[in-house]
């Protein structure tokens, strides 16, 4: 059995399940996702509550129930032994049963060890992780249903020109002091020279901007 640890929001959560689903499926066993830090709502200094957002997805695995996540997790003992050691630069020694964090966004070659019982904690953000099942994955991450008029209608239009997407991250980076001392902003200028450049090697760019702040943007 692979337990993976959900944590952040839609993106991380794909890494996450495409880690642990590229694990189960190397082992032959079956996918947990603990869900555990997602359900708590208690309100954290330097921390974002999500939600689970899997679902919107077709996905091979099942929610961890609260048994089989005392089951699979670590113990605080051993969270703490490696906590303790990893902040003052001691070497730790590898469990297979655990596999937790890992140097962003590096990949981690210790997962190519850990036995077919295995609790994962990390966000795992590199296609390294899943690459031998890539098209099994671009499967599990093809939407239930169909889009609704209004988005039909902007994926045409992307799909229709030299279209360019521009994102813009704001939400608790802005409002949340703690975590801007983490993750910081972008300046304006970061943008206006990434459109400079774009608009400089594409003709007739058509800018598609993402965001959670659209008043702001």
């Amino acid at each position: 059995m692979i337990c993976a640890q959900l944590v952040g929001g839609l993106g991380n959560q794909m890494f996450q399940y495409a880690c642990g689903r590229a694990l189960a499926a190397k082992h032959r066993t079956e996918l947990l996702l603990d869900c555990s830090i997602l359900q708590d709502k208690t309100p954290r200094p330097n921390f974002t509550i999500r939600d689970y957002e899997l679902d919107i997805f077709p996905i091979d695995a099942k929610k961890a129930s609260v048994r089989e996540q005392k089951k699979y997790r670590p113990s605080l003992s051993y969270r703490g032994y490696y906590k303790l050691r990893k902040t003052i630069g001691l070497p730790i020694k590898a469990n297979p049963n655990y596999l937790i964090e890992q140097n962003i966004p590096c990949y981690n070659a210790a997962i190519e060890d850990v036995s077919k019982n295995c609790f994962l904690s990390g966000y795992w953000q590199s296609e390294k992780y899943f690459k031998p099942i890539e098209s099994i994955i671009r499967q599990d991450f093809t939407y239930q249903q169909p889009l609704d008029r209004k988005n039909a209608l902007v994926a045409n239009r992307i799909c229709t020109g030299n279209s360019v997407g521009l994102h813009m991250r704001r939400g608790d980076y802005a409002e949340n002091p703690l975590v801007s001392s983490v993750h910081a902003l972008c300046p304006m200028e970061y943008y206006e020279r990434a459109i400079y450049y774009i608009m400089h090697r594409i003709s007739n760019p058509v800018f598609f901007i993402f965001s959670d702040d659209i008043e702001w943007v």
